[in-house]
């Protein structure tokens, strides 16, 4: 379970850490250069109206994201126990099958091939099965991280407009793109507070 808990938070993570770098980077290049300074014992140091984002706490921390782990996880288990029962049948049949073989339960040659051929065709069903399976998680993992991503997006973008304060936010993964910064930079706990303050669970004739 934990090991189900650290992919879907990877992917999670991935999916999202894109649309920082492809948005802030370009979008808030219309607004006008705004510079504070602090003074820090006798220097003065230059303020940039940016900020950062550590991904990996903002996708623990806001709830919306842990309503699409959840329902993965659902997912994933839901399948998983098609595909293990579905093994189960299989196994049951082709274990029944070696027994009849081994003890010349069939009548002739010709009876025996068409049982082999069942047994096949039933392993056949049972690996598309498997790939339809996967494939439609697949997409559902897809569409669910788009719909977490643009979320984000369009809250981070809000809650920019609102405080009239960054014209570049960065995302930051496990100190992935940003080696040193300035705590002060770090808008990550603001941004969380924003986000699950505008989070609306949806209800279940919703989901």
């Amino acid at each position: 379970m934990n090991n189900k808990n650290t992919i879907i938070n990877a992917i999670l993570a991935v999916a999202v850490v894109v649309l920082f770098i492809l948005h802030f980077t370009n979008n808030n290049k219309s607004r006008s250069a705004v510079t504070t300074t602090t003074v820090t014992g006798d220097s003065v140091v230059a303020r940039m109206p940016i900020a950062y984002i550590e991904l990996d706490s903002l996708i623990n921390n806001y709830k919306y994201a842990n309503q699409v782990q959840e329902e993965l996880m659902r997912e994933m288990e839901s399948r998983q126990a098609t595909v293990n029962q579905k093994g189960r049948n299989l196994e049951n049949e082709m274990r029944d099958f070696q027994k009849k073989v081994e003890n010349n339960a069939f009548f002739d040659q010709a009876r025996a091939q068409r049982e082999q051929e069942r047994i096949l065709k039933l392993q056949q069903q049972f690996q598309e099965l498997n790939q339809k399976l996967q494939m439609e998680l697949m997409q559902l993992e897809a569409d669910k991280m788009k719909a977490l991503s643009d979320t984000i997006m369009a809250h981070v973008e809000k809650y920019n407009n609102e405080v009239g304060r960054y014209q570049m936010i960065f995302t930051n993964k496990s100190s992935d793109n940003i080696i040193h910064a300035d705590p002060v930079y770090d808008i990550t706990t603001e941004v969380t507070q924003y986000l699950n303050d505008h989070y609306a669970p949806a209800k279940e004739e919703d989901k």
